[in-house]
């Protein structure tokens, strides 16, 4: 194979496992908010799958770069995908927890805080999908954009946490539910970091520019 078409590979593996796990975000979701154990059962049995797209790619990736001959994008993109693949790698774990999270809570029923997860799950999921579409299409402004909501995504986050943590010392009954739902939320918060890193290595594709902790300068 020649270096470009390696490199077109490795961008379509990567499109292909970014969908992958996209879906199960989104899956793992509605397992929570809707109360959906059997959407939790089929996220968790993906998660195998994911793994061994991302052993996939890293071959690859390390294949090309021993085989040399990238021009500056194609290095850019095999060098980044090692990082994209691990990236990718820990939303389809995060979203796995999340899952189970959904089983935990679908045994009480009615889950009085299904809006406040709702509302950062659509964060987190326009993000990662910003992100992962940002990757795949070359998209360097669409990759800003996320970087933009990761803030949304804390603050929603520690709003839920704080919250929970206020009602633990109040409603001992509750306890169980809400320890679960501070723990999907967790998740939902580690995803939408993800989808920022993600972000920031689509930047550096397409550019070369090392956006990395910016936001901390």
């Amino acid at each position: 194979m020649t270096p470009e078409s390696v490199v077109l590979e490795i961008r379509a593996r990567i499109r292909h496992m970014a969908e992958e796990v996209v879906e199960m975000t989104a899956q793992a979701l509605r397992s929570v908010t809707e109360g959906d154990g059997e959407r939790a059962r089929m996220v968790i049995q993906r998660d195998a799958e994911v793994d061994r797209q991302e052993i996939e790619i890293d071959r690859s990736s390390y294949g090309a770069l021993a085989a040399g001959h990238l021009d500056a994008p194609g290095l850019r993109l095999v060098v980044a995908s090692l990082k994209t693949t691990t990236d990718l790698e820990r939303v389809g774990d995060e979203s796995v927890k999340l899952a189970h999270a959904g089983l935990e809570l679908a045994v009480f029923g009615t889950l009085p805080e299904r809006e406040v997860l709702a509302a950062l799950g659509e964060v987190t999921l326009s993000m990662l999908h910003d992100a992962t579409a940002a990757l795949a299409e070359g998209d360097a402004e669409r990759a800003r954009s996320v970087l933009l909501r990761d803030d949304e995504a804390d603050r929603q986050y520690r709003a839920i946490a704080d919250d929970v943590r206020a009602r633990m010392a109040l409603d001992l009954s509750a306890l169980e539910r809400l320890v679960q739902v501070r723990f999907a939320a967790k998740c939902l918060e580690r995803i939408a970091d993800h989808a920022t890193n993600l972000a920031e290595q689509a930047i550096f594709i397409e550019t070369g520019d090392d956006v990395r902790h910016l936001g901390k300068r």
